[in-house]
């Protein structure tokens, strides 16, 4: 499935801060990396703070100014950079003071610089943990944790961009609901951690068959929804099909491939809210399952005169064939 002139220069991802790669599997954050931008503002950080000092002299109490380069050089780039600057920040603060108490003894400015370097040093370190703390925490919020795709709370959010969007521009989106078939004797035959395995590889199948541009998220259980920005009716069958293929060459049981039911509606139109979109996506699964399941029923909403209705039903056997071979059947 192309990306019409140019894809969604503004889809819902880059609107909810859902760019770059994504990755089903949840993985501890890397590191912030510090580059010598950060380097150059960490010195003229130090540069206002020493100035500062020196101008303020030695009756005014400094002390806590000191702690603002090794917090902010370790909130910006990282606990390297922030033990960096605590130890720049702790030669500074030395030289700054030495200027105003020169009849200091030798062990007062070991001691000193001892303390300071261990309070900058523990601030910047505490600094960054906080930081990476909040960002995990923000990330657990709008993701769900077992496939790492995005959760309800954030797919409805994405809906909701989407449909302003299709407001504005009258180009169409489809919402795709899927269910995968029997899930439950998985977790009976196999056990949970088995089907949790079933879970991830689904979410990656489902993000290695949808674009960059495209919402791919878990709302629970064993439901999974695709918001595919600007596809119509064709586009969006295509993109179903695929993943229904991909996911029959995931083997549960021996010849026997992941099957799922889905429905597809397609909105050449802005829907009046995102529960009528997703009431009409799930009635069509509903429709999908009572329809013998491995099925997937496309549907264009509004429906319109009978001849502007376009309206399908394509029945997938459930895989029975060799796993890794192309199992599903068109009936």
């Amino acid at each position: 499935m192309t990306e019409k002139g140019g894809g969604c220069r503004r889809s819902a991802r880059d609107v909810l801060g859902m760019k770059g790669r994504r990755r089903p599997l949840v993985k501890r954050p890397a590191p912030p990396a510090w580059t010598f931008r950060h380097f150059l503002e960490l010195l003229a950080i130090l540069s206002v703070v020493a100035a500062l000092d020196l101008a303020s002299g030695p009756e005014q109490p400094f002390s806590l100014v000191y702690l603002f380069p090794a917090a902010i050089a370790s909130w910006r780039g990282g606990s390297r950079l922030g033990l960096m600057a605590a130890l720049l920040t702790t030669a500074v603060w030395t030289v700054v003071e030495t200027t105003w108490a020169s009849d200091m003894s030798s062990s007062n400015d070991l001691a000193n610089l001892f303390r300071r370097g261990t309070v900058l040093a523990v601030t910047a370190v505490l600094v960054s943990r906080l930081k990476v703390r909040l960002e995990t925490e923000a990330r657990n919020a709008r993701t769900d944790p077992l496939t790492g795709l995005a959760n309800r709370l954030t797919f409805e959010e994405a809906l909701s961009v989407e449909i302003a969007r299709v407001e504005r521009s009258g180009r169409p989106f489809s919402l795709v609901l899927l269910d995968i078939d029997d899930f439950k004797e998985v977790n009976d035959r196999l056990g949970h951690p088995a089907g949790d395995g079933i879970l991830q590889e689904v979410a990656r199948v489902l993000e290695a068959c949808t674009r960059r541009s495209d919402v791919v998220s878990r709302l629970g259980g064993d439901e999974f929804a695709l918001l595919l920005c600007e596809s119509g009716a064709d586009d969006a069958r295509a993109a179903a099909e695929r993943v229904f293929r991909d996911l029959g060459r995931i083997e549960v049981f021996p010849g026997r491939g992941v099957s799922v039911s889905a429905g597809v509606a397609v909105f050449p139109g802005a829907p009046a809210s995102p529960a009528e979109a997703y009431a009409a996506a799930d009635s069509l699964l509903l429709r999908a399952k009572e329809a013998g399941k491995a099925r997937l029923i496309v549907d264009q909403l509004p429906r319109g005169t009978d001849e502007d209705r376009r309206s399908r039903s394509i029945g997938l056997e459930n895989p029975a064939g060799p796993c890794g071979e192309n199992p599903n059947k068109m009936i």
